[in-house]
């Protein structure tokens, strides 16, 4: 990108509170990485989706594309509508392929393990991860959806892998982070019903050294 306003992008994640979650939408310039405009919500619905894209083009203008993942707010007519109103190109994400919108990923990935994670004191708090192969994502989907309606009080996440020790940087650049995180009398569990579910699909899974 060589200019601001070529592409924006956008993305939902939740925020783990005392009790439940909270979701956070952001919109963010491709070019400048700049957070333009974001909204929380207690539901996943559509309007605080619309309110931070409204707000970012209050504030900046229209961008040339905007880009986005296959979730049902971003697919919505109400959503899709403010967009094809001010004749923004819509870009969309393959279905399980976070690397198509690996800035906002980074993004989520600071929020949680550089800022919120150091000022959130629940005690009873835990994240466990393990890592697979880059490109499964969308094979893994169903069962990550099941593991997190089975365990009541976590989330499953996939990020970017930041390598291992070991291996080094192209080990990082062809493997995902995939974990749990929540309920720390639940966390454990969990994250076993996913190790185990993964390597049923005949996938690798490495441990962190």
């Amino acid at each position: 990108m060589l200019t601001p306003n070529q592409v924006w992008c956008t993305d939902i994640t939740y925020i783990p509170m005392a009790k439940g979650f909270v979701y956070l939408c952001a919109i963010i310039d491709w070019h400048s990485r700049k957070v333009l405009a974001h909204r929380v919500s207690i539901s996943m619905e559509t309007d605080f989706c619309i309110d931070a894209l409204q707000e970012a083009i209050v504030k900046y203008g229209c961008p040339e594309m905007f880009n986005t993942d296959q979730g049902s707010q971003f697919t919505s007519e109400a959503f899709l509508n403010e967009l094809k109103l001010r004749n923004i190109r819509i870009s969309m994400d393959g279905k399980g392929r976070w690397m198509d919108n690996v800035m906002i990923e980074r993004l989520w990935r600071s929020v949680k393990h550089e800022h919120y994670r150091d000022h959130f004191h629940q005690t009873n708090w835990l994240e466990q991860s393990f890592i697979v192969p880059s490109g499964i994502e969308s094979t893994l989907t169903p069962l990550m959806e099941s593991v997190e309606s089975e365990f009541q009080g976590i989330k499953v996440f996939s990020l970017p892998s930041v390598g291992d020790p070991i291996r080094g940087g192209v080990f990082a650049r062809r493997h995902i982070e995939l974990g749990v995180k929540g309920d720390a009398d639940i966390v454990p569990m969990a994250l076993e019903k996913l190790k185990s579910g993964t390597a049923d699909l005949g996938f690798e899974v490495f441990i962190h050294q």
